[in-house]
C-alpha cells in the first residue's frame, strides 16, 4: 500500500513539475512580440485597423492571456470607430494541448463599447469588416480544399462572456443599448448552446423609448452551419411601466442553405394600451395630422420581391392581448413559399365573439391577388366600430360569412379594390341615437316642412291624424329584432338592397349603401305608426337617412316616396265616404227590387197555374 502511494505520488510531482516546466517555457515567451503581426492579419483579412496595447501572460486563477486597449475602426470616410474593450481575457487549459485540443475555458469581454451607424442607403459601417469576413472564410476554405489534409485540431469553447457593454446606434435610429450581457456556454456544436442575453435599451429618436429585453434559448448548430435551432426559446421585453411588458416563447429553425425559417410561439400578454402611452404625441405631430389628413399619403407598397425570397413556416399564437380594456385572442398557421402567402385557420377571439378563416395572398401576378373568407360570430359591432372608427351608430352581435377578393400591388389599392359578398345577420340591432317612429311623428307635429306641405294637398288625411295608441314607441333608441341582410363589396359602395328586420313587432324592410369614394352613407326604410284609425295605422311612412360614419347623420321622410301611398289612401277615403253615403239608397233600392221581384215571381206562377190547367182540361 505504502509503495503504490509513493507511486501516485511520484505521478502527480511529476505532472506538477511538467506543468511548472510549460508554465516558464510559456512565460519566457512575450506575446506582445506578435502585436504587430495581429494588425497585420486584420487589416488584410477585414480590411479594419486594430488597436492593441498590451497582451500579457495570466497564471491565476487560471492559466489566461489578458488584451488591454483593444480598439478596431474601419478606413470608411465617416464613423470609423466600432468596437473599444479596456480588458478581454482568454482563458485556455493546459493540458489538452497535449493532445492538440483546445479548451477554451472562457472568454471574457468586460464593458465593451460598440458603435452601430446606418448610412442613408441603407448600409452600416460594420458592413466591410463582415464583407471581408465572408471573402477570406471563402478563400481560407478554397486554400484547404486544394491542400493535403492535415490531422484536425479540436477546438472548444466552454464559455463566452460579454459584461455590462454600451451599444451606441445612430443613423435613422438614435439608440443606446447598455447593461449589454451575453452569456454563451459549451460552444461545441455537439450539444445545445445555452445562451443568455439581456440589455436595457433607449431609444431616442425617432420615437423616444425605453425598455429592458432579454434573451434565453438552447441553440443547436450543426457541424456546417446548415441548420440553426433555437428550443425553449424565451424573449422578454419590459417597459418603464407595470403593465408593459411581453414574452416570447417557443422554437425556430432556420436553414442557412434554402434559408427555409420554421417558427412555432406563443406571445403573452401584449396590452395595446399600455404600450400606447409610452408613445408621445408632440405638438408638431398634432398640428400637422390636418395637413397630413388633406395631402395624399405616399402608397405602402407590398414587398414583393422580399415576399417571394421568403421561405418560412409559422404557427401563431397570440394570447391576452388588451385594447381597449378587453382582452383578445389571435392563432394562425401560416406559410411563405415561392411568392405565396397562405394563413390557415386563423382564429380571433375578440369582442365577446369568435372569427375564423383563411386568406390567401399571391404576389407573383401583376397586380398581386388576395383571397379572404371569414366565418364571424357574436362579435359586438359597437365595440368594433369604437375601435377602430371611433363611432358607434349601431349596437348588438354580429353573425357574417364575408368572401371577398381584390387586386393591387399597394395596401391602399387591395382595400380600394375589395369586392366580394357578406351575409350579417343579428338577432338584436340597436340604433341607439335614432328613433324612426318619433321621426315620423315629429314631422308630423311640425307646422313647417315638406311633409306638411304634402299633407295640405290631402286635408281628408289631415284631418285622420291624431293620438296614437301606444306613445311608448316615440320612446328610447331603435332596436331592430332579427336583422337579416345580404351585403354586396364593389371598389365603388358596400350596400344591401334588402334588409329585413322586426321593429315593434311588425316586419319592416329597406335598403342600405355606403359609397367608398364619397364616404357618404344612405338609408332607406319604412315604418307604420299605431295610429287610432286603422286605415292609418297600415300605412307605411318612408324614411331616407343620410350621413357618413363619423359625422352628420339626419332622418327625415321620403315625401317623393309618400305622395302616392297618400294618394292611394285619399283614394280609398273617397271610395269609403261615397259608400258611406250611397248606403241608405242602396238599402232602398235592393228593397224596392225585391218588392218588384217578389211581385213578378208571383205574377208568373199565376199565369202558370192558369195554363196547365187549361191542358189538363180541369
Amino acid at each position: 500500500m505504502a509503495k503504490a502511494l509513493k507511486i501516485i505520488g511520484g505521478i502527480l510531482l511529476l505532472l506538477v513539475v511538467l506543468f511548472a516546466a510549460a508554465i516558464f517555457m510559456i512565460s519566457r515567451i512575450d506575446p506582445n512580440e506578435y502585436i504587430p503581426t495581429i494588425k497585420e492579419q486584420v487589416r488584410d483579412q477585414l480590411g479594419a485597423e486594430l488597436e492593441l496595447e498590451s497582451i500579457e501572460w495570466k497564471f491565476w486563477p487560471n492559466f489566461a492571456l489578458d488584451l488591454q486597449g483593444i480598439k478596431l475602426s474601419t478606413q470608411a470616410e465617416s464613423h470609423q470607430q466600432l468596437l473599444a474593450v479596456d480588458n478581454a481575457s482568454v482563458e485556455v487549459a493546459v493540458l489538452p494541448l497535449l493532445s492538440k485540443s483546445v479548451q477554451v475555458d472562457h472568454v471574457s469581454l468586460k464593458e465593451p463599447q460598440i458603435w452601430f451607424h446606418q448610412y442613408a442607403d441603407g448600409t452600416h459601417n460594420w458592413q466591410p469588416l463582415i464583407d471581408n469576413a465572408q471573402a477570406s472564410s471563402k478563400d481560407e476554405n478554397q486554400a484547404e480544399s486544394e491542400t493535403t489534409p492535415s490531422e484536425a485540431l479540436n477546438i472548444a469553447v466552454d464559455h463566452v462572456g460579454i459584461t455590462n457593454g454600451l451599444v451606441k446606434v445612430s443613423g435613422q435610429t438614435q439608440a443606446e443599448i447598455s447593461k449589454f450581457n451575453l452569456d454563451i456556454r459549451n460552444i461545441q456544436f455537439t450539444d445545445p448552446i445555452p445562451t443568455m442575453l439581456s440589455a436595457h435599451i433607449k431609444v431616442t429618436d425617432p420615437e423616444p423609448q425605453e425598455f429592458d429585453a432579454s434573451f434565453n434559448s438552447n441553440i443547436n448548430i450543426n457541424n456546417d452551419f446548415s441548420l440553426i435551432e433555437l428550443n425553449k426559446m424565451s424573449v422578454g421585453i419590459k417597459g418603464q411601466e407595470k403593465e408593459q411588458t411581453l414574452t416570447l416563447n417557443g422554437n425556430a429553425s432556420i436553414n442557412t442553405v434554402n434559408t427555409a425559417i420554421k417558427t412555432d410561439l406563443t406571445l403573452e400578454p401584449l396590452n395595446l394600451d399600455a404600450w400606447m402611452k409610452a408613445i408621445p404625441v408632440s405638438e408638431e405631430s398634432n398640428s400637422s395630422k390636418k395637413e397630413t389628413a388633406q395631402s395624399k399619403a405616399e402608397p405602402i407598397e407590398l414587398p414583393k420581391e422580399l415576399i417571394k425570397g421568403l421561405n418560412v413556416e409559422a404557427d401563431l399564437n397570440l394570447k391576452d392581448i388588451i385594447m381597449n380594456g378587453a382582452s383578445h385572442h389571435f392563432k394562425m398557421e401560416g406559410k411563405v413559399q415561392k411568392g405565396y402567402v397562405t394563413m390557415h385557420n386563423v382564429k380571433l377571439e375578440a369582442y365577446e365573439g369568435v372569427a375564423k378563416g383563411n386568406l390567401e395572398l399571391n404576389v407573383n401576378p401583376t397586380p398581386a391577388k388576395l383571397k379572404v373568407d371569414l366565418d364571424v360570430s357574436n362579435m359586438g359591432i359597437s365595440d368594433i366600430l369604437k375601435t377602430w372608427m371611433d363611432v358607434q351608430p349601431i349596437s348588438g352581435t354580429i353573425k357574417s360569412e364575408v368572401d371577398v377578393e381584390t387586386t393591387g400591388d399597394t395596401i391602399e389599392e387591395l382595400i380600394k379594390g375589395l369586392t366580394g359578398m357578406s351575409g350579417l345577420t343579428m338577432e338584436n340591432a340597436t340604433l341607439p341615437k335614432v328613433n324612426f317612429n318619433e321621426i315620423v311623428w315629429n314631422k308630423l307635429q311640425s307646422k313647417t316642412g315638406d311633409l306638411v306641405t304634402l299633407l295640405n294637398q290631402f286635408p281628408e288625411v289631415q284631418k285622420q291624424l291624431g293620438t296614437l295608441k301606444t306613445p311608448k314607441v316615440l320612446r328610447g333608441t331603435t332596436e331592430l329584432d332579427k336583422l337579416l341582410a345580404q351585403i354586396q363589396i364593389t371598389p365603388q359602395t358596400i350596400q344591401s338592397q334588402t334588409i329585413n328586420a322586426t321593429l315593434d313587432g311588425q316586419p319592416i324592410e329597406g335598403q342600405f349603401s355606403y359609397g367608398r369614394l364619397t364616404e357618404k352613407l344612405t338609408l332607406k326604410t319604412a315604418v307604420k305608426l299605431p295610429f287610432e284609425k286603422q286605415e292609418l295605422a297600415e300605412l307605411t311612412w318612408p324614411l331616407s337617412c343620410t350621413g357618413s360614419l363619423t359625422g352628420e347623420f339626419s332622418c327625415g321622410v321620403d315625401t317623393s316616396a309618400l305622395k302616392p301611398l297618400l294618394k292611394e289612401l285619399a283614394k280609398n277615403e273617397v271610395k269609403n265616404k261615397i259608400k258611406e253615403e250611397l248606403a241608405p239608397h242602396e238599402e232602398k233600392a235592393r228593397e224596392e227590387l225585391k218588392e218588384v221581384e217578389d211581385k213578378a215571381k208571383a205574377k208568373i206562377e199565376e199565369k202558370l197555374g192558369t195554363s196547365l190547367k187549361g191542358l189538363f182540361g180541369k
